[in-house]
């Protein structure tokens, strides 16, 4: 029911003829799960080499320093678990002295850690001469993961949607993306594991909300590494022509980062290692072989989860540490004995997330459990007993994560169009920001809040105070303007407001360049510049500054030009130089016409009153003004990383890509060479196999060519298994087609005793039909000429001489005697005959003769005859049409007659 009902759920088509696929990738801490969603396939989970859902999201090396993935990795546990590294995502961003780095060697992995000199990270030490980043260990499983979904997508893939843990901050979410990067892939956005579940949730259920009431679902994530509460609401809104949309709103999250399966895991080796000890005290510690601890590691998380349905499970283990077996019986009873202290730290989180939510456990509607350790029978029960009602199991806990990041990869690409479903997720951090310089903060609204300085003269004591950028539980992606009254360039510094742990400093310059650009004589400012800064959240809950810019209010003394009315001395010069004027257009008048020239003086009259134009004599002239203007100018902004553990520059990662890269060409003739030499082990077996059991090939060989065939091919798999146990593909595939020519010949003769005979069946019915249909030819086919019909009866007799003659030496040859002809000479031989039938059946027919009526009317009109064979239309007489003209006319008539009736 999986594929059909998301392919119901999922509406999408094509926007354009080129697409790419795009991934969602739930990386847990112990699991990988990879959706993949194709235009026009629907949305599913990739399925690795194995053909399983999920993938161990480790990696490593082998004894032969090779880069080995996923369970091929987790499998190296018990021989090489220094050099198979698990969970390194908790790694990501972290140095050595985190409590994170720490626990590894209090669980007792043994992993050595070194510091990046140039991050401050911690580094992991794989092998003497194997030093890898965190950044680049997740690179190693996210190839993994590019690797998989390609070959199933058929097409490459580079856009994906990338889960994490809530608690991440930014050194750990900007080391993912990093991470992301050497592996080739774009990061659409990273997504809290714990949404990615509820959207996938909310998406299928669609249909159960109101727009009236919430519905309030707490989502109980305990995986391998880490614990995560989430209460999320969900909701439909009612939008535009009564149309409802899906909602999904974060309203608080919990966790314990330290909190996850693997400590149960723990529990569960202890009692093992202790049992071991017990049973075996003489011998030396357990504890001290890494390759025993690592056979208990995997073997622990069996049990645990064999626990989780059963109260009992009993244990055998072989050859645990120096050829000891290891047999017991463990009971879920001890075991949750062992894990005493862990079960009481799942309700802090379940009690805060309420807190932080605003709400009461009866507000609650369902409790979805997720993540693998939730089948720890103690640790459902708790949840249960604290909300006094029972868990639901209407989400795939191994599958929802996956689906979900993928059908948000689907939202997010431009390739795809999703059916309408909000997403609002929350950031738990609080964020502090200041000014680095001297700025008072003051309190200002939401989301547009105001750092004024109290002046230049600010007291000292004031200076650089923090103020709450973002609360704790902000929705995001979001962003924040603040604004500040400035002179000179600044410094904002951002910080956590839990224990004032600095992330960057943002050096923004341009203020004093923009006022000494616009300042000058005729253009001063007015009070101080305002600074706006915008901050954001972005979708992958990374901070940045959006846009900075300075706005500058200037009084500005410019010139104008204005029109002024004439008065005084201007006004009767202006009067003057009119009469002047009108008496010299009188005196050309008086030369002409005597009725125009009256005319013309009356016109002159009227025009030479002063009075009347006194009011219209204006001039123009230049004026100072003044004004008040805002000029806006971007600022340049710098940010620098004060996180103790810094991002990898632009240098490093292309540094850790051309390694990935090295990694994946080795890989990929490590792939290429196995598949050669798979195809001659395989060829090698298949026909050792065949050629002294298949009664063919014994009809068609001696006993002494099988024996000679099977000694050479039992050399070349001697050969294969030792000096050819590691070559290039080349070498193999030569070996192969030497193998082939070997055996080619009996092969041919054993495949000929079944293709021959078919092929001369298949042949002479076809013969025979042909000889028939060319007797039907002279009577129903006139277009088919006489010479034509001979021809291909001589063809068909031909090779019928010819098929006789073959067969007649094959009679006298044995079936271990190389054939006198081949099934696929007889196709040959046929083809040319086929051939001429096809283009004989082709033939048009010839057109029928005319009528005698018909010829006497082409005789009587040869103009609209000749048109007619021109293939153009003749218009024929009008009279002519009217007879069909009335007749159509009628039928009208009486159509619509019916009609009315």
């Amino acid at each position: 029911m999986r594929a059909p009902l998301l392919s119901v759920l999922l509406l999408l088509f094509s926007l354009s003829t080129a697409f790419s696929a795009v991934i969602g990738i739930d990386f847990g801490a112990r699991f990988i799960k990879v959706g993949l969603i194709q235009p026009g396939k629907g949305i599913d989970l990739v399925l690795n080499e194995a053909s399983k859902r999920k993938s161990s999201s480790a990696a490593g090396f082998n004894s032969a320093g090779e880069r080995v993935y996923s369970d091929d990795s987790f499998n190296l546990l018990g021989k090489l678990p220094e050099k198979q590294f698990i969970y390194s995502k908790m790694l990501l961003g972290k140095n050595v002295s985190h409590p994170h780095v720490r626990a590894f060697g209090d669980l007792g992995y043994p992993y050595r850690f070194g510091e990046d000199p140039a991050t401050g990270a911690a580094i992991i030490q794989f092998d003497k001469d194997i030093r890898y980043r965190a950044e680049e260990a997740v690179a190693f499983v996210l190839s993994y993961c590019k690797q998989i979904a390609e070959k199933e997508a058929g097409t490459a893939v580079k856009d994906a949607v990338i889960t994490i843990p809530a608690f991440f901050k930014e050194t750990e979410r900007m080391a993912m993306h990093n991470a992301a990067s050497i592996a080739g892939l774009t990061v659409l956005s990273l997504m809290h594991e714990n949404t990615a579940f509820a959207f996938k949730y909310g998406f299928d259920k669609e249909s159960e909300f109101s727009t009236e009431k919430d519905t309030n679902v707490v989502f109980y994530n305990l995986g391998a590494a880490s614990y995560q509460v989430s209460l999320v609401s969900f909701s439909s809104v009612m939008g535009k022509k009564n149309k409802t949309t899906g909602s999904l709103t974060v309203r608080s999250v919990a966790h314990d980062d330290a909190l996850g399966g693997r400590l149960f895991d723990q529990a569960v080796l202890n009692i093992l290692a202790d049992e071991f000890t017990k049973q075996y005290p003489k011998v030396s510690s357990i504890r001290e072989s890494p390759r025993a601890m690592g056979k208990l590691r995997k073997e622990s998380e069996r049990i645990k989860e064999i626990l989780s349905a059963n109260k009992e499970f009993k244990v055998g283990i072989e050859a645990l540490h120096e050829d000891r077996d290891l047999k017991l019986v463990i009971k879920r009873s001890v075991f949750e004995e062992r894990c005493a202290t862990l079960f009481p730290r799942l309700l802090p989180p379940l009690e805060e997330v309420l807190v932080r939510a605003n709400m009461a456990k009866g507000d609650v509607d369902r409790i979805e459990l997720i993540g693998g350790a939730t089948r720890i029978h103690r640790v459902k029960e708790i949840v249960k007993d604290f909300f006094g009602k029972p868990t639901s199991a209407s989400i795939n806990a191994d599958e929802a994560g996956a689906l979900g990041a993928t059908l948000y990869a689907a939202k997010l690409s431009t390739s795809f169009r999703l059916r309408d479903f909000h997403i609002t997720d929350s950031y738990p951090y609080a964020i502090n920001v200041k000014l680095g310089s001297d700025a008072e903060p003051s309190s200002g609204g939401n989301d547009n809040e105001s750092m004024d300085e109290a002046g230049e003269e600010t007291d000292a004591r004031k200076k650089g105070k923090d103020k709450l950028l973002f609360k704790a539980g902000s929705k995001f992606p979001h962003k924040k303007l603040i604004t500040m009254s400035r002179t000179q360039d600044l410094q904002i510094l951002l910080s956590y407001a839990e224990d004032g742990t600095p992330i960057s400093a943002f050096n923004i310059s341009g203020v004093s360049a923009a006022l000494a650009r616009l300042s000058n004589e005729k253009r001063m400012p007015i009070g101080k510049p305002k600074v706006s800064v915008t901050f954001a959240l972005s979708p992958s809950g990374l901070l940045h500054v959006a846009k900075s810019e300075v706005a500058i209010e200037m009084q500005e003394t410019y010139e104008d030009v204005e029109e002024v009315n004439l008065t005084g001395e201007e006004l009767a010069a202006a009067l003057a130089k009119e009469a002047e004027e009108v008496a010299a257009n009188e005196r050309d008048a008086a030369a002409a016409d005597v009725e125009t020239a009256g005319d013309e003086k009356e016109d002159g009259a009227t025009s030479s009153n002063p009075a009347g134009t006194n009011a219209t004599r204006t001039k123009t002239i230049i004026v100072e003004k003044e004004r008040k203007r805002v000029h806006y100018s971007a600022l340049v902004v710098e940010e620098t990383v004060l996180s103790p553990v810094l991002p990898l520059n632009n240098t490093q990662i292309a540094e850790a890509v051309a390694r990935n890269l090295e990694l994946l060409k080795a890989e990929n003739i490590r792939t290429a060479n196995a598949a050669a030499k798979n195809e001659v082990e395989a060829y090698i077996i298949n026909m050792r196999g065949t050629i002294p059991s298949d009664d063919t090939y014994s009809l068609v060989s001696s006993e002494k060519e099988r024996v000679s065939l099977i000694s050479e091919l039992e050399q070349s798999e001697d050969w294969l298994y030792e000096e050819g146990r590691e070559l290039d593909a080349e070498a193999y595939v030569a070996k192969l087609k030497e193998l082939k020519a070997l055996v080619a010949p009996v092969a041919l003769r054993a495949s000929e005793m079944v293709a021959r005979p078919k092929a001369v069946s298949q042949a002479l019915e076809a013969i025979n039909w042909t000889f028939s249909i060319v007797e039907t030819w002279a009577a129903e086919n006139p277009e088919v000429t006489a010479e034509e019909r001979d021809k291909v009866k001589a063809m068909c007799a031909n090779f019928t001489e010819w098929l006789a003659a073959k067969e007649a030496l094959q009679t006298k040859l044995s079936p271990a005697d190389s054939p006198a002809f081949l099934s696929t000479e007889v196709s040959a031989k046929l083809q040319p005959i086929e051939l001429e039938v096809r283009k004989i059946i082709k033939k048009p027919k010839p057109k029928p003769p005319k009528s005698n009526k018909a010829m006497n009317e082409s005789a009587s009109r040869p103009d609209a005859s000749a048109a007619a064979l021109d293939g153009e239309s003749a218009t024929a007489p009008a009279e002519s049409k009217e007879p069909e003209a009335a007749g159509n006319s009628q039928e009208g008539l009486e159509a619509e007659k019916e009609e009315l009736q």
